[in-house]
């Protein structure tokens, strides 16, 4: 996958891997492995980045699962942070199946919103949520992506004007949706009002969510998603042509570092609302191979685009 399949206007390649602190780290691995299909991403777990670790790889993106000492968190949806991720697969059904063969609890069963696409809330056993999308039968191949990451935010617009400007794409913007049965039951929330932001960043997307009812917190600072070894989704981290370069830009895009570029190849940071960031140097991640170039699908959710589309199309 070549940089100008993902970003050519700033130094972000892509999201190359979501944190997830884990009470459990090897029941948990064995939970994505049986449910989604991951695997061990090897490669990730020689790079050396800080705490212990099981990594695991999807067609597109990875998760990392870091040991915490506090036992797992049942939080609302709402709560602001890092809330979830999303799996799209033209297989729903047997996605469902597989997640609850795998232990998943669900909020309901499948809700169909009428966007095309049917939706679930499933929940790991540590409570984590995995957002599964049925999406159109564009091709055989069952194994899901993952197509976002979710973030929970105060501000719609502050966060799709920065994270727009951070991956150098726009942010498309949902009107108000409020007084749908079918979105409480999906959320697990009564009475839910929102608005949505989605924004690329080639590979994955990230989509943002402010809830005005029931109303996220002012900033993830006060949460407990960010309180030092709580559980669940702890950050994001960016794959970066140059490190240097991606610091300055994320700061200019209104994000704080934390810690600058350090000679491990990595820097982290925050986002407006305090959400945690790491920036991959990429040539350090491919003295390893563990690029996100070097994944099986790297490109499938411009793939989907691009194959839905003609499918609509010729409809």
């Amino acid at each position: 996958m070549a940089k100008s399949e993902i970003n050519s206007h700033t130094p972000i390649v892509g999201i190359h891997h979501i944190g997830i602190v884990a009470h459990d780290v090897p029941a948990l691995a064995r939970f994505h492995a049986c449910a989604a299909g991951l695997q061990a991403w090897h490669a990730l777990d020689a790079v050396g980045l800080p705490g212990e670790g099981v990594a695991l790889a999807g067609p597109n993106a990875g998760l990392r699962l870091l040991a915490g000492g506090a036992p797992a968190q049942h939080r609302p949806v709402s709560e602001a942070g890092i809330t979830h991720l999303c799996l799209q697969s033209p297989a729903i059904d047997a996605l469902l199946a597989a997640f609850a063969g795998a232990g998943a609890t669900f909020h309901a069963p499948p809700v169909d919103l009428g966007t095309g696409f049917i939706y679930s809330y499933s929940r790991d056993p540590e409570h984590n949520v995995t957002e599964l999308e049925g999406v159109l039968r564009v091709w055989d191949e069952p194994q899901p992506w993952i197509a976002h990451v979710n973030i929970a935010c105060a501000d719609l617009g502050a966060q799709s004007v920065f994270y727009a400007a951070l991956f150098g794409t726009q942010a498309a913007l949902s009107p108000r949706f409020a007084r749908n049965e079918r979105l409480d039951r999906l959320a697990a929330l009564p009475g839910v009002e929102l608005c949505m932001g989605w924004v690329s960043a080639g590979n994955l997307q990230v989509e943002l969510i402010r809830y005005t009812q029931p109303a996220a917190a002012a900033t993830t600072a006060c949460s407990t998603r960010r309180a030092t070894g709580a559980s669940g989704h702890a950050y994001i981290a960016l794959e970066v042509d140059d490190l240097d370069a991606a610091c300055a830009h994320l700061t200019s895009c209104g994000g704080a570092l934390a810690h600058g570029a350090q000679p491990t190849g990595m820097a982290t940071a925050t986002d407006p609302e305090g959400n945690a960031l790491w920036l991959l140097a990429r040539a350090h991640l491919d003295r390893h191979g563990a690029s996100i170039t070097t994944l099986s699908q790297p490109d499938i959710t411009a793939r989907f685009a691009a194959a839905r589309e003609q499918r609509q199309g010729t409809a």
